[in-house]
């Protein structure tokens, strides 16, 4: 029973020195104030302790903006292989894209850009409604789909469209 008691008292005088360390001054420093608790610092948070601005200390937040410029990539693929130094353009109707490997010429209806719509490559004219022609360096693309989307660029996505021999994909920008 004195075991017990002995232990259960060098416990108790165990957490007592472990609290009292622990609840220690901070040798006189001023903490910053909580809601519930209204001594040390008078400037609250985040200048807890009212320092002057000519300190250094600025409450002033950073704020940093990016603008993001939207782009549109640009390819072009001729039998699988990227071309290099692809560009692209429109001219009424037409739309041109242009690399170290080719050059298609993509033709809509009509004598303005073309509207936002999926179109059916064809190699006959005149062309109506939905249908474009796709040319190769002289050689017309009888199928496949092209896709126009519009927005803060206006693109010309195409995948896998057939002209003779060689498969074109690509996404003109303009």
């Amino acid at each position: 029973m004195k075991k017990t008691i002995f232990t259960v008292c060098s416990v108790v005088a165990v957490c007592a020195a472990v609290f009292l360390a622990c609840t220690k001054d901070d040798n006189g420093n001023k903490q910053v104030s909580y809601a519930s608790q209204t001594t040390y610092g008078s400037g609250n948070n985040p200048n807890p302790n009212n320092n002057p601005s000519s300190s250094g200390y600025s409450t002033a937040g950073t704020t940093t903006s990016t603008t993001v410029t939207p782009t549109c990539t640009k390819a072009l693929s001729y039998d699988g292989t990227a071309c290099s130094a692809v560009l692209s353009s429109i001219s009424a109707n037409v739309i041109t894209e242009s690399g170290n490997c080719g050059t298609v010429t993509i033709t809509f209806p009509g004598s303005g850009a073309p509207a936002a719509a999926s179109y059916f490559v064809v190699s006959t004219t005149p062309l109506t409604a939905g249908q474009c022609t796709f040319d190769l360096g002289g050689t017309l693309a009888s199928g496949g789909t092209l896709t126009i989307t519009t927005g803060t660029f206006n693109k010309a996505s195409f995948t896998g469209i057939v002209c003779g021999t060689h498969t074109m994909t690509g996404v003109a920008c303009y």
